[in-house]
């Protein structure tokens, strides 16, 4: 994040943390820390067996980021 940029504001980051998570169980610290990675312009490697909603998150991913935070996308 560039030094000179406003600080996210924080209803937007919890209204954008609210609906990763929605109708996600038990993955509270796994969609924060993906968030963090993705304001950081950094990359985020999601393991885990089959039907741990892996692809489901990283599907929907682009278009919160870009109407919440205002990014390209995660």
């Amino acid at each position: 994040m560039d030094a000179h940029a406003p600080a996210p504001d924080p209803a937007r980051l919890r209204a954008l943390i609210d609906w990763l998570e929605h109708g996600l169980l038990e993955r509270e610290a796994a969609v924060r820390l993906a968030l963090l990675a993705a304001l950081a312009g950094e990359h985020v490697l999601l393991v885990g067996p089959p039907g741990t909603a892996r692809a489901r998150w990283r599907g929907g991913c682009s278009t919160p980021s870009r109407a919440h935070a205002g990014s390209s996308g995660c």
